[in-house]
């Protein structure tokens, strides 16, 4: 499934982060969009071109301890 179709199925307040559409794996059942760290990582090295170290840094600031409401996105880890 593609991200804006995930989006669609979210809850239309659900906080969606800037540039990581690639990484929006699902939702969950409150409606809060589900995301792949691996993937944002992956992202930001290939648009930005950060190293893994400065994405998972820049990440953990702007990103994975925000909370900006109920709605604020879930981020995990998929174990390959």
């Amino acid at each position: 499934m593609k991200a804006d179709e995930i989006i669609d199925q979210a809850d239309p307040e659900a906080i969606v982060w800037d540039g990581f559409d690639e990484a929006i794996i699902g939702r969950d059942n409150r409606g809060r969009l589900v995301y792949d760290i691996d993937l944002m990582v992956e992202t930001l090295r290939r648009d930005d071109d950060m190293s893994d170290e400065e994405a998972m840094e820049f990440l953990d600031y702007n990103t994975l301890n925000t909370f900006v409401g109920d709605l604020t996105p879930i981020h995990i880890y998929i174990n390959k």
